[in-house]
Parts: C-alpha cells; structure tokens; sequence
C-alpha cells in the first residue's frame, strides 16, 4: 500500500492531527531533495543566471544564505535548500523575463506589496519571484535603494503578529562606487556591497560560526522593520 492511501484510509483530514504531521513530512522531504539539487545544480544555475542577466545588461548579486555561503564555506551551505539572489527593481523587465525562459528558468510565482500613503494613493510594486532550474529553487529580492549606500529588500514571512502573514524589511548596505565579489567553488560572483557588513547586519557578528537551523527572517539580531501588511501595506499579493 502507498503511504497516501494510508494516509487518506486512516482519515486524513483538514487541520486534523494527521494533516498537519502529513504536511511536516512532506515539508522535510522535500527540503531534501532540494538540498541535494542545491549542491548538484546551484553552480549551474548561477552561471546560467550570469549568462541571462549580461545578455540583457543588468546585475546580480548573492544574497541571504547564498551569499554566506559563499563567503564563509566558498560554496553552498550543506543544509540550504535554495538560491537566493537580489536585483536592483528597475532591471525586471518584461524582456528579461523572457530571457530567463532561455536559460531555462521558469516562473513559479511573483511576490506583490501594496503600498497606501497618507493620502490614500496606492503603488503597486514586485518584490521577489521565485524561479526554477532543473527543479531547483531561485529566489531573486528585488532591492529598493534609498540612498548611495542604504538598500531595503521585503521577505514574506510566516505569522509574527497575531495569525497574519507579515513583511520584513531588510536594511541592507548598498555600494555603487566598489565592485564585491565572492566565490563559489572557484567561481567569482558580485554581490551589492562589502559581504562581510552585508552577513553581519542579517545574521549577526558571529555569522561565521555555521547554525544548521541559522535563517535570515528569524535572527532576531537582523537589522530588519517587521510589517503587518495589512495595516502598514495594505495587502500582499501572491500570485501563482
């Protein structure tokens, strides 16, 4: 018998007690398999993400658990399960969509924020996509600079205010005057500032001591603002 139809003759059910360590199974099981693909396919996807991004004159940098890394191990962290990268907003065009197809990259979902001023008047803006390669899982964070040296990059996260699904802010240095690099695995990738200032300011001083659970939107030493985008952004858009 396959152990879905032990799950469903058992009464498998919404919110039941089964659902939920049905779900925590699934979760785990695919985390690792995304880790394995992680370390098989993560260098190609990034050199394919390379060869996009110069065909259609924009830049890419590591960001997250990606970028760290790469500064700390030269490679991927063993229990990382994805890529995640950022762009400057203004460089997602339609055009460079459609060159992502090319490489190989494929749209799974777009994240969306909606902003209401004082006055009422509401903007619309992308935040993140996430893209797959070969199965692989490619987060790119749209930055937002505010200054020459000052970026901020919104994540989805799961509920920390009562039951609703909230924004982190990432406050993030930015320097458009000195190219940074890091390698992966002896290839050079640009990330948007000095990564050393970058690690520290998301994960803390000690980022270069490894956590098997170490994330970014749960540090509570990350220099971040915690929104309720329904208050603050009014509402948060995912769309399939």
């Amino acid at each position: 018998m396959k152990i879905t139809d032990l799950y469903y003759k058992l009464g498998g059910k919404k919110n039941s007690f089964l659902q939920r360590k049905w779900s925590a199974y699934i979760c785990k099981k695919n985390r690792k398999k995304q880790c394995v693909l992680l370390q098989k396919e993560g260098l190609s996807a990034l050199m394919a993400m390379q060869k996009a991004c110069d065909e259609a004159h924009v830049c890419f940098g590591l960001e997250f658990g990606t970028m760290l890394g790469a500064y700390r191990e030269h490679g991927f962290i063993k229990f990382d399960n994805d890529i995640d990268l950022t762009m400057i907003s203004t460089d997602c065009t339609r055009d460079f969509e459609n060159i992502l197809l090319k490489y190989g990259f494929y749209k799974k979902r777009a994240f969306y924020l909606e902003t209401i001023d004082e006055k009422g008047r509401l903007t619309r803006k992308l935040t993140e996509i996430a893209l797959s390669y070969n199965g692989l899982q490619v987060d790119i964070f749209f930055a937002f600079p505010i200054t020459d040296s000052l970026r901020s990059i919104f994540v989805y996260c799961q509920p920390s205010i009562g039951n609703k699904m909230t924004v982190k802010e990432f406050l993030l240095p930015y320097d458009t005057n000195e190219q940074h690099k890091v390698n992966i695995k002896g290839v050079y990738f640009n990330v948007f500032s000095e990564p050393q200032h970058t690690l520290s300011s998301i994960y803390g001083d000690d980022f270069m001591t490894p956590k098997k659970n170490a994330n970014a939107t749960n540090n509570k030493r990350s220099i971040v603002k915690i929104h309720n985008i329904r208050q603050s952004f009014g509402i948060g858009y995912i769309l399939e």
